[in-house]
């Protein structure tokens, strides 16, 4: 698996990932992943805070709802 961080987005109705340096953003629902866009950095880091970051958890739930494949 490669090097993933997601986080919650500030709208509290998306996910947003790093995946070995390539952001994505997607809806949090389930197939959410099926949605993903690709997003500068420029965009999704005024939009997160360090305290966003998911907890491994909440993470692999997020990855396993949204049917995300990395």
């Amino acid at each position: 698996m490669p090097d993933v961080v997601i986080f919650l987005h500030e709208n509290g109705r998306d996910y947003v990932a790093n995946v070995d340096g390539t952001w994505f953003r997607w809806p949090a629902e389930r197939d959410g992943w099926r949605l993903r866009t690709q997003v500068a950095e420029s965009e999704i880091v005024n939009a997160l805070d360090d305290g966003d970051e998911l907890e491994p958890q909440l993470a692999d739930l997020a990855v396993r709802l949204s049917g995300a494949s990395f």
